[in-house]
C-alpha cells in the first residue's frame, strides 16, 4: 500500500511517499495452508501423509523518496532507473522450514521458525530503540514491438537494509496433535533464544515480462516471478473523460480494482483496492496524488 506525492517533468520524476510492502514465497503446501479459511486457527489433519512447509515472508513500513530518469535508447525502446531511499518504520522478515507428519496413529508438526525484525519477541531488560535505513534500485525496459508494448522490470535489482538494533527469534517446535487437530495459536516453541543485534537485510527481487497487445486495447498479460517461483498477471484498464479505471490479477489468486481521476489537467487522485479470489476481505491497497507540471 502506498500514499505519497509525486513530481514529474518531461523525463524524470520525484517521489515521496509512504510505503508498506508485504512478500511471501513458499512451497505447494505452505500456499495452501495459507489459503485455507481457518488457516489462522488450526491447520487441517484430514489428508494423511508427511508434508514440508517452507516459506518465508517479508513485511516492510517505510517512507520512501524515489527518482525516476528515463533514457531514449532508440526509437520504440526506453529505459528507466528508479534509485530510492527508506527510511524505516517497520520491518520483519520470517523463515519457516516445518515438516507436518500425518498418519493413522501419529499428528506431528516439528521445525523451526527464524524471525528478524522491528517487533520485540521477548522481554528483554535493556531494550534499545529500533532504527533502519535503506536503499535500492527498480530497474524498467519499454520496447514497441511490431505485436505491441513489451516490457520488462526488475524491482529490487538491488537493495539493502540496515538496522543498528534489530530483534531475533530463533525457535524450534516439535507439536502432537490433540483431539485431531493442531491449532497454531497453542503451539509453545520446544526450545529458543532471542535478543538483540545490528544486522543488514534485502527483499527480494521480482521481475517481471508483460506485453500489451496492439490488438487488444488494455490489455496487459505476462509473467511475474520471484525465488524462482513464476506466477501469471493480467491486467485491464479503460480510460474515462477525465481519468482511467483497471482490474488485475495474478494467477486468478487475488484481484485488484483501481480509478485514476484527473483534476485541472494536472493533478491527479487515485485510489486500489485488492481482495482474495473469493472477493473476500477487500482492503485498502494504495492512495496516489501525482501533479504535473
Amino acid at each position: 500500500m502506498d500514499m505519497g506525492l509525486t513530481y514529474a517533468k518531461n523525463d524524470w520524476e520525484l517521489e515521496l511517499a509512504k510505503t508498506r510492502q508485504g512478500y511471501l514465497v513458499g512451497n505447494g503446501n505452505a500456499l495452501l495452508l495459507a489459503a485455507q479459511d481457518d488457516a489462522g486457527m488450526e491447520i487441517n489433519l484430514s489428508t494423511p501423509g508427511r508434508f514440508s512447509i517452507n516459506a518465508q515472508t517479508w513485511v516492510i513500513d517505510a517512507y520512501r523518496l524515489k527518482f525516476l530518469y528515463k533514457f531514449n535508447l532508440s526509437d520504440g525502446l526506453d529505459f528507466k532507473v528508479e534509485p530510492y531511499l527508506l527510511q524505516i518504520q517497520d520491518y520483519q522478515h520470517a523463515r519457516g522450514e516445518l515438516t507436518l507428519l500425518n498418519e493413522t496413529a501419529t499428528n506431528q508438526l516439528y521445525g523451526q521458525l527464524n524471525r528478524v525484525g522491528t517487533r520485540r519477541y521477548g522481554y528483554l531488560m535493556q531494550d534499545q530503540p529500533d532504527a533502519g535505513w535503506g536503499m535500492g534500485l527498480n530497474l524498467k525496459w519499454m520496447w514497441l514491438s511490431p505485436v505491441g508494448r513489451l516490457e520488462t522490470g526488475i524491482q529490487n535489482a538491488f537493495s539493502q537494509l540496515k538496522f543498528s538494533t534489530l530483534h531475533y527469534s530463533d525457535r524450534q517446535y516439535q507439536v502432537q496433535a490433540q483431539g485431531g487437530q493442531i491449532k497454531v495459536s497453542d503451539i509453545p516453541s520446544l526450545t529458543g533464544i532471542y535478543g538483540l543485534r545490528e544486522q543488514r537485510e534485502s527483499l527480494p527481487i521480482v521481475w517481471q515480462l508483460l506485453l500489451s497487445p496492439t490488438d487488444f486495447p488494455g490489455v496487459r498479460l505476462g509473467v511475474v516471478s520471484m525465488k524462482n517461483q513464476e506466477r501469471l498477471f493480467f491486467k485491464y484498464e479503460r480510460g474515462l473523460d477525465k481519468g482511467r479505471w483497471w482490474v488485475q490479477t495474478v494467477q486468478a489468486d487475488n484481484w485488484s480494482a483501481g480509478l485514476m481521476w484527473s483534476f485541472f489537467h494536472q493533478l491527479e487522485l487515485g485510489m486500489a483496492v485488492s481482495t482474495t479470489d473469493q472477493l473476500r476481505s477487500p482492503v485498502l491497497t494504495s492512495l496516489q496524488a501525482r501533479m504535473t507540471w
